[in-house]
């Protein structure tokens, strides 16, 4: 099985990861009392993708028979196409964001032409998605503290709503939950990266959430 996790935005990454899902359901973990395969045992692969940019010029007319020239930065959509049909996913987990009152009216409308990008390839490529809630931190966040709570125990040093914490935390799971090396997250400006690896970890706590009664069958 192969999924992939999205991070949104101009310069925002995906995280694709293979998962050996035959002898999954031989075994169950419990997380504060909810039942789960733990599919954290059986990465295979793990690959990342950086969107890719290009620079797009726009003509706007003034006052006074002005035009004026901008340029803006958009994500290469064919570049992006071409990644999904390589890669053939079975899922993808895609951050669902929405504009904050705070945010400028061109940096909203940007983003959400960006974000719309996104969603409509993978959906004209008739792939399977599924949206994140915004708030998926606090849930990944619970669900690593009752499985492992080791993996944030600098979590007071380092507060859980900044970018140096999710670099950690995805250095982390590679390393110590999926067994594997590390050699796509070491910078500060890989974050996006791991962003996208956090929402695909988030995705599949849901996705291999089993009943009660499923688990005591196994």
């Amino acid at each position: 099985m192969r999924c992939i996790g999205i991070d949104p935005g101009l310069y925002g990454a995906c995280c694709v990861l293979d998962i050996d899902i035959r002898n999954l359901d031989k075994s169950f973990v419990i997380v504060d009392d909810n039942y789960y395969y733990p599919f954290w045992n059986y990465i295979e692969n793990i690959e990342f993708y950086d969107f890719v940019t290009l620079v797009e010029k726009k003509t706007f007319a003034r006052r006074k028979n002005r035009k004026v020239e901008k340029e803006y930065k958009i994500i290469d959509v064919l570049h992006f196409e071409k990644f999904l049909k390589e890669k053939q996913p079975n899922i993808v987990f895609l951050e669902g964001v929405h504009s904050m009152p705070t945010d400028a009216h061109n940096s909203a409308f940007h983003f959400g032409m960006v974000y719309g990008q996104i969603k409509t390839v993978i959906l004209l490529n008739k792939i399977k998605l599924q949206e994140i809630p915004i708030n998926w931190k606090i849930k990944l966040i619970n669900f690593i503290y009752n499985y492992n709570f080791l993996l944030l125990e600098d979590k007071e040093e380092t507060p859980y709503n900044t970018k140096e914490f999710n670099l950690k935390l995805a250095q982390r799971i590679i390393t110590d939950l999926f067994k594997k090396e590390n050699a796509f997250i070491q910078k500060k400006k890989h974050h996006n990266r791991a962003d996208s690896l956090l929402i695909a970890f988030v995705g599949l706590i849901a996705l291999f959430s089993i009943s009660s009664n499923k688990a005591k069958r196994i």
